[in-house]
Formats: structure tokens, C-alpha cells, sequence
């Protein structure tokens, strides 16, 4: 092998772990954003000076 296809192939291999790892986070996030989209966004006690529904 001539010596700069070694650090080559060493960069894209951990290249591809990096993009591996943004694509495990990426769908972490995705999936905590689907829990939270469908909740207020804040939790009233009490409603004061407002007609009720």
C-alpha cells in the first residue's frame, strides 16, 4: 500500500463512525420532539379575570 492511501482510508473509516453516531443522535432528537410536539406549552392552576369555556 503506498503511504498515503493509509491515512486516507483511516479518515473516511472514522468519517463514517462520525456520521453514524450524527444519525443515532439525529433520531434520538427526532424522537423526543415527537413526545413534546403535542404538549402545551404551559400548564395553567387557575384561570383569573378569563370567561369560562
Amino acid at each position: 500500500m503506498p503511504f498515503g492511501t493509509a491515512p486516507i482510508l483511516i479518515g473516511i473509516f472514522f468519517g463514517a463512525i462520525q456520521a453514524f453516531f450524527i444519525g443515532v443522535l439525529g433520531e434520538y432528537i427526532g424522537s423526543i420532539h415527537t413526545q413534546v410536539r403535542n404538549m402545551p406549552l404551559v400548564v395553567e392552576m387557575e384561570r383569573v379575570n378569563f370567561e369560562k369555556k
